[in-house]
Parts: C-alpha cells; structure tokens; sequence
C-alpha cells in the first residue's frame, strides 16, 4: 500500500467522525477509479464479499470497460470509512449513466453481480458529494453488501 497515496484519499474525506474502530467521513466522497485503486497495494477490499473476490486490478479493468461505454458519463467510488493504518473502504460504486438498472445489472461478469443497485431517490438519508451528470444522465448507486 502506498501510504502517500492513501493519506490523500484521507484528506480528500474532509470532516470526519470516530466510527467502528476508525473513521467515517460526515460528507461521503466520490473519486475516481484511478484515484482509488492506484496505490492501494492490491487491499481496497472491494468486492470481496462475491463470488469471484477480485483482486483490485480485475475491479478496475471491469470498471473501465463500464466506465467507457457510450451510455455511461463517468464511474466513481464511494468511500465510507478507513480504519487506522487501511486502505479507505467502499462498498459502493456510483455510475452516471442513461442505461437502466436493469441493463447495468447486466454488465457485470459472472460473479461480479452487485447485492442491490439504487436509484438517486433511494439514497437520500446519504451524504454525498454528487456527480457531474450529462442530460439525460441520473446516478445509480451500486451496492455490495
């Protein structure tokens, strides 16, 4: 794990609050792939509840492709947490895109399937940064439990 690279990622949380042994930030931030999965030495943890427990360089080869379709504006990771001396922790991957839940859903590789994916109006009690979106665009909020 590069430590530079993930004290950036813990400054870029802002304001954060004492939870669960570590810390959460009271503003959820959205990064980018690259500034997520670079540096994390392989233990973001993502994923890692599926069937196929990716390591981080298949999750992000997966999220680019996504990220790189037509109907898609930008993919973006959540971050909820860190504890001390940790990778900083999502379990959410939020897409700006025009497609469907449904058709998303789809995207994923066998094992890869996300546990719930919600619409903007489903994530209201969050507190988050929010995505620059084109027309047309909405945000869904991919879910691993």
């Amino acid at each position: 794990m590069d430590e530079i690279k993930r004290i950036r990622l813990i400054v870029r949380m802002g304001e954060v609050e004492h939870y669960n042994g570590g810390f959460a930030p009271k503003r959820l931030p959205l990064v980018s792939l690259e500034d997520y999965f670079d540096g994390s030495g392989g233990e973001s943890g993502m994923l890692a509840n599926t069937d196929a427990a990716p390591e981080d360089s298949e999750i992000l080869h997966v999220l680019r492709g996504i990220r790189d379709r037509a109907d898609v504006g930008d993919v973006r990771i959540l971050i909820m947490q860190c504890g001390e001396g940790e990778w900083p922790f999502s379990d959410t991957i939020a897409i700006a895109t025009t497609a469907t839940a449904d058709a998303v859903r789809a995207w994923w590789p066998e094992g890869y399937e996300p546990s719930e994916i919600f619409e903007d109006s489903d994530v209201t009690h969050l507190t988050t940064e929010r995505m620059s979106l084109r027309p047309g665009e909405r945000t869904l909020w991919v879910w691993y439990d």
